[in-house]
């Protein structure tokens, strides 16, 4: 291969981890990517998902617009996140309860995948993969 010739690239899944993959590798000029999703459209299950403290500052470490994505997308901070017990003699008794400085964001999936797309450069998704 000529060093002038794209590197091509198949994601698998156009959820959001081949989403943020796909937008991660727009600063490669290099790169001709495509995302292969099965699915005909995008769906509103899991209509909500958080994002934890951790899963934020890796947005932020790739940078660009990529890092502000939950924001445009409508997230807002949890007030608070706990795990309780479901069942049994403890039932309901607080497992944790995630400190403040911890606080990760909720954001609907749909909105945040969408604001993937909007990201100029997104790389092509394929959805007939057998067509």
């Amino acid at each position: 291969m000529s060093s002038g010739q794209p590197i091509k690239i198949a994601i698998s899944g156009g959820g959001l981890a081949g989403a943020t993959l796909a937008n991660a590798l727009l600063k490669y000029p290099h790169l001709d990517m495509n995302i292969f999703e099965s699915a005909p459209e995008f769906s509103e299950r899991s209509a909500a998902v958080g994002i934890a403290a951790n899963a934020q500052a890796a947005l932020a470490e790739i940078g660009g617009v990529v890092a502000d994505v939950i924001e445009r997308a409508g997230g807002v901070t949890m007030t608070s996140s706990r795990l309780c017990m479901a069942s049994g003699p403890i039932a309901m008794s607080v497992v944790f309860d995630i400190a403040a400085e911890q606080r990760g964001k909720v954001v609907h999936r749909a909105a945040l995948l969408a604001e993937f797309g909007r990201i100029e450069g997104t790389a092509m998704i394929v959805r007939d993969l057998f067509g």
